[in-house]
């Protein structure tokens, strides 16, 4: 596992093959697994801020793991979801006071209306925001988020299922994702 350490917009180009890819390895860092506890071990990259850095990456002294990238990723998944920058509008102490104390970005849950995808997307964006790390998912239930997603959009299309029934689901996914939090 690879802690990158600068997950955010900027970071992700397009190639000549049409496939988006992370860049910008500079900082990025393995973690060790400790056999032992069956743990990657922590890590401590300081505190470079920016808008998309985790709460354990802005508190000097404070370890990281690959779910410091997870609350990044989450950040451009809004991105991408909504055509926002996260915490668009605050100034940096702001946006420093929200990330320490626990408040998660404003984000309109009626995406999730929109497709199974972007119901998908909500919840890791809601997930991945979580101040905890331990209450993060990790990038592989990512991974599993999206792919139940498109199998079920795949599997919806087929039996032509349309309207209150993509409703339905919908709401399933986020009451899902309150119990969790």
């Amino acid at each position: 596992v690879i802690l990158h350490v600068d997950v955010k917009p900027d970071n992700y180009f397009r190639g000549y093959d049409g496939i988006i890819k992370l860049v910008d390895f500079n900082r990025a860092e393995p973690l060790l697994y400790d056999e032992e506890t069956g743990q990657y071990c922590q890590q401590n990259e300081g505190s470079y801020y920016t808008i998309y850095r985790a709460p354990e990456e802005i508190i000097m002294g404070e370890p990281q793991d690959d779910k410091a990238d997870v609350f990044n990723y989450a950040s451009v998944i809004y991105s991408v979801l909504t055509g926002l920058w996260v915490h668009s509008g605050f100034d940096a102490a702001r946006v420093r006071e929200d990330l320490l104390g626990g408040v998660k970005p404003f984000y309109d849950d009626r995406w999730a209306f929109k497709s199974l995808g972007e119901a998908a997307l909500l919840r890791i964006i809601d997930e991945g925001w979580n101040f905890d790390p331990e209450d993060r998912p990790t990038m592989f239930e990512i991974i599993d988020i999206l792919e139940e997603a498109l199998a079920k959009q795949t599997d919806f299309e087929a039996r032509g299922i349309t309207g209150d029934k993509w409703k339905e689901y919908f709401m399933s996914l986020l009451r899902s994702t309150s119990s969790g939090s």
